[in-house]
């Protein structure tokens, strides 16, 4: 699975239930060599455009006229997000064989992921028998709940799929970037994070900087392969509330230290989020 959903070309009908909203869009990915391509076209309005080129992903607004252009030092599937090494994966998950179904009128095997803590979320996993792509995904909260599910309704697999383009050359079209300044060492950040639950590491500290805007973040990106976390260190903003929010899968929280704010935010549960913001801490200069 995890060779054929970066080498392999093929395009479907994707549809994604997140935050119990449905969303429709067709989906391509293009692979030559050692380079990816990612595609989305929304079926629906809010009618959007969406390109993942490595570390840059490029979301058109076509209503609004407005693209936004994130820089991001990691390659993260829209469909999926899978460990490098799953060997590692099992000192926090368990991994077994499910039932063989159907999904977009192929046959699948399920695979069960169960968490060994209550800092993850459980998943199931749908991969096509034949070329190894994951055609549904699920994940559940502690209680059981379905949260968040991807499914293709009809998916075709290609000899090859052109690279798609956004004509960023159209009149009145709003740009707005947001860029990272370079990776940062994470011993020269001004805070520590004392409670990080086994299994999750770092992937990278960078600083952002949006477009037009004079303030910079900090952002620190934890994950286990399946679930990820982000720290965002910015400036005190007292009107933003402090109690958890939760959308779908992904829970935040904001934690206030001085003039400082930090925002913790991931799709892991709420226990996760309260656990890690708890170990936040200024060093002493």
């Amino acid at each position: 699975m995890q060779a054929s959903i970066k080498t392999l070309n093929y395009q479907g009908t994707v549809v994604f239930l997140k935050n119990n909203t449905l969303d429709s869009m067709k989906y391509f990915h293009a692979a030559n060599e050692d380079v990816e391509q990612e595609h989305l076209l929304s079926l629906n309005s809010p009618v959007r455009e969406i390109l993942r080129n490595a570390d840059k992903v490029s979301c058109l607004f076509k209503d609004l006229k407005k693209i936004e252009i994130n820089h991001l030092p990691t390659h993260r599937s829209f469909i999926i997000n899978l460990p490098k090494d799953f060997n590692q994966q099992t000192a926090y998950y368990d991994f077994k064989l499910g039932e063989q179904a159907q999904v977009a009128l192929l046959p699948t095997q399920v695979i069960l992921i169960k968490p060994k803590d209550a800092f993850r979320y459980a998943r199931k996993i749908w991969i096509d028998k034949h070329h190894k792509l994951p055609l549904k995904t699920e994940v559940y909260d502690p209680t059981g709940a379905i949260i968040e599910q991807v499914m293709f309704t009809e998916l075709k697999v290609k000899k090859s799929l052109p690279f798609a383009s956004i004509n960023l050359n159209v009149a009145h079209l709003k740009i707005k970037h947001i860029h990272q300044t370079g990776l940062q060492a994470l011993e020269k950040a001004v805070f520590t994070v004392n409670n990080v639950p086994q299994g999750f590491k770092e992937v990278f500290f960078i600083q952002m900087q949006m477009h037009g805007s004079k303030q910079s973040v900090k952002h620190l990106l934890l994950s286990d392969g399946f679930s990820s976390v982000s720290i965002y260190q910015e400036a005190q903003d007292e009107t933003v509330p402090l109690e958890i929010q939760s959308a779908g899968s992904v829970n935040s929280l904001v934690k206030r230290i001085g003039k400082l704010q930090f925002v913790i935010m991931g799709d892991v549960p709420v226990k996760t989020i309260q656990f890690i913001a708890n170990g936040i801490s200024l060093k002493t200069p």
